[in-house]
């Protein structure tokens, strides 16, 4: 009903009722947008909330500080223990090697010696068999 009452004459001054509305909440808006960065923002998150997640990253990088020196010492007693391993073996190895050798000497010694005395045997049986020929 009210609709039907209203006439193109009232209609008139509407759209600038409704631009100058506009524009005056426009510019209303601006200068709340202005306050606040004068103001400036809170901080997000809170302090109370930055404060603690500072304090579980510093537990947590205390605790992997503390696990890498854990690491670090285990790498240094196994490293340690693997010399000494390592130093025992080659000790071994090198006693073993020095065995063979001086047995490997011994028989080449023998061979040698019996080189030798190849020639005499040689001519030893030579005149055997020369006194054998003639008899």
């Amino acid at each position: 009903m009210l609709i039907a009452q209203l006439s193109p004459e009232m209609l008139k001054g509407v759209p600038l009722w409704l631009v100058s509305a506009g524009a005056l909440l426009w510019i209303t808006n601006e200068c709340f947008k202005f306050a606040q960065n004068l103001k400036g923002k809170a901080a997000e998150p809170p302090n109370e909330q930055l404060h603690q997640s500072h304090k579980a990253l510093t537990e947590r990088v205390d605790n992997l500080e503390k696990e890498i020196r854990d690491v670090r010492r285990e790498v240094k007693e196994k490293h340690e223990a693997n010399q000494q391993h390592a130093s025992a073996r080659s000790n071994t190895i090198f006693s073993k090697m020095e065995a063979v050798r001086l047995e490997l000497k011994t028989d080449i010694d023998k061979l040698n010696t019996e080189v030798n005395k190849l020639p005499e045997r040689i001519l030893e049986v030579l005149t055997k068999i020369q006194h054998l020929g003639k008899r």
